[in-house]
């Protein structure tokens, strides 16, 4: 499966890899369903729309080398928009990029975005620019815009990543010719290995005949996070008392409390626990719900678990029609401050904490939806 963001996963098996050059491809995607179309727009539409009739692919994903002002060599970029940039019928009044008499917009969107990449505007046009000035977009290459529509005029989700290989200026040709070959391997790293790892995970609402997990993941997890700060008595004293079989049970039947269960394969590998309204530790704020836990197995550390489980809580918080997420997080958990950090969140107080005898600190957290 390729994982593209909490909504969007496709099989492998049905995913259609594009294009414009076999060098871009290089050796990463052997064995996959791979298309090569060749330079141009015109070979870009024939080529693809001759393969989705063949194939009938679930998800078409358009890799390949871009020029750009806006990001630097070698970042892969994740493009939403596309513009035409050689079509100009201003003279007989249409807008700049608009196809006359096609109903298309000057400015097409369509195309699914990608967790953890930045998003650009990519003109696709028949010239090899080497002195971009235009703002309208941000990305320079040859071959998406047409993909792009083909994709959308036949309903078929469509990803484009482009592997910046020069900065469409006066050096951009010697610059490509260096950086093309490196295309592959980053293509590879993004949308490959790192999904692989996320693929084989799958989050499920956790169901009645689901407790005894709970229980063994909330006894685990809190055991590997904290052990290391406490005493024995102290842990075994705290996991009896919070994660017993009654305080779950009563937990989980609350309906204002939300749980969830990371599952590889059939063993769970860690889970979530939200709260709304009255079941909020703190705050019970109709408009807010509260992360009150996201806990990884430590043998699942650094292969995207927290983050598909946040996502899940950035889900059911808009499901729920809420304003803001919050959570508190100990001040001395450095590895999970910078994963909050870096979904948005920022401190707006702080929260004694009772473990034992000892008084810790919790920073209090949220981030405010759109």
């Amino acid at each position: 499966m390729i994982k593209i963001n909490a909504d969007s996963h496709y099989p492998v098996s049905e995913t259609l890899f594009v294009f414009a050059l076999d060098s871009e491809a290089g050796q990463a995607f052997e064995g996959k369903n791979k298309l090569v179309t060749g330079i141009g727009k015109v070979n870009a539409a024939i080529e693809l729309t001759r393969e989705i009739h063949f194939r009938k692919p679930k998800l078409i994903v358009n890799l390949g080398s871009a020029g750009s002002k806006s990001f630097g060599k070698g970042e892969v970029v994740c493009c939403t928009k596309f513009i035409q940039r050689d079509m100009d019928v201003r003279g007989l009044g249409f807008s700049l990029y608009e196809t006359p008499l096609s109903g298309i917009p000057p400015v097409l969107e369509y195309g699914l975005q990608m967790n953890g990449l930045e998003e650009g505007i990519c003109g696709s046009g028949d010239s090899f620019e080497m002195n971009h000035s235009e703002t309208d977009y941000n990305i320079v290459d040859m071959e998406a815009y047409p993909l792009a529509l083909i994709a959308k005029k036949e309903n078929i989700p469509f990803l484009c990543l482009k592997y910046i290989s020069d900065d469409a200026g006066s050096d951009a040709a010697d610059d490509w010719a260096v950086q093309v070959h490196l295309a592959s391997e980053a293509f590879k790293k993004n949308i490959i290995l790192i999904q692989k790892k996320m693929a084989s995970i799958i989050i499920n609402k956790a169901l009645a005949e689901d407790l005894e997990t709970i229980q063994a993941l909330g006894r685990q997890t809190f055991y590997e996070t904290f052990a290391e700060s406490n005493s024995e008595e102290v842990m075994k004293n705290y996991l009896e008392e919070s994660f017993s079989t009654e305080k779950v049970k009563s937990e989980f039947n609350n309906p204002d409390s939300h749980f969830f269960i990371a599952w590889e394969e059939d063993i769970p590998v860690g889970y979530l626990k939200l709260n709304s309204g009255a079941a909020q530790t703190e705050l019970q704020d109709e408009t807010s719900l509260e992360i009150e836990r996201i806990y990884v197995k430590k043998s699942h550390h650094g292969q995207k678990v927290g983050q598909l489980l946040y996502d899940q809580a950035l889900e059911t918080a808009q499901n729920l029609k809420k304003s803001y997420l919050w959570l508190g997080v100990w001040e001395e958990n450095l590895r999970a401050l910078q994963f909050y950090r870096k979904n948005g969140f920022e401190q707006f107080g702080t929260h004694t904490f009772r473990l034992g005898g000892d008084d810790q600190t919790d920073l209090m957290m949220k981030k405010v939806l759109d």
